[in-house]
């Protein structure tokens, strides 16, 4: 039980156009513990965002109107401190020039969770505070 309490905290911004596929999102998600926020347009991802400050952004493409390799790199500079985790992506988009988890589509959603608590529990391991004892040892 502890483990879920330390996610409830943790919110996603979740960007994708289909209303079923919100739907699957936002439940499993928040039944995992999220703060779970969904925007349906591209052009509310980057307002939300900044106002959000998501620990985990998941985007579902393709959205329409939208060249994904610029929208992620927009939406990465409103968040940088974000992981994300890209649905459904162009073969051409996989190849490294973006920074995210890329799941294929159709896609499990008990996978996507794993995925995201696995992105939040590293995120929290970085900025964790270090104690004296974390120090490295200085060599002489």
């Amino acid at each position: 039980m502890q483990q879920r309490q330390e996610h409830a905290v943790a919110s996603v911004l979740v960007v994708a156009r289909q209303p079923p596929t919100t739907r699957v999102l936002r439940l499993n998600l928040a039944l995992a513990g999220f703060d779970v926020v969904v925007v349906h347009a591209a052009a509310l991802a980057l307002d939300t965002a900044r106002q959000l400050v998501p620990s985990v952004v998941v985007v579902r493409l393709p959205l329409p109107g939208v060249e994904p390799l610029s929208f992620l790199g927009h939406l990465h500079g409103a968040v940088s401190d974000a992981s994300f985790v890209v649905i459904g992506a162009p073969e051409a988009l996989m190849n490294g020039s973006f920074d995210a988890v890329y799941l294929a589509s159709p896609f499990d959603p008990t996978h996507l969770v794993a995925i995201v608590r696995d992105a939040i529990d590293a995120r929290r391991a970085r900025d964790k505070p270090r104690g004296p004892d974390d120090a490295p040892a200085l060599s002489s």
